[in-house]
């Protein structure tokens, strides 16, 4: 759910930044590390997100196996 929201905060920004909006001209290096810090971000985003299915599977799992048994 996090990730969504800030895949779509990210677009707004992108879409602002084409459009030319709140750009202060703070030259190409600026931009290239808040390129890297928002994909580092989204990766930690997607990380969480996985290790949360994981847990989730892995309770379903466990209340199979107290189901059978």
């Amino acid at each position: 759910m996090e990730a969504q929201g800030w895949r779509e905060r990210k677009k707004e920004m992108e879409e602002s930044r084409d459009l030319g909006e709140g750009d202060d001209g703070g030259g190409e290096e600026e931009k290239e590390e808040e390129e890297e810090e928002e994909e580092e971000e989204e990766e930690e985003e997607e990380e969480k997100e996985e290790e949360e299915e994981e847990e989730e599977k892995e309770e379903e799992v466990g209340k199979m196996k107290r189901f059978f048994f």
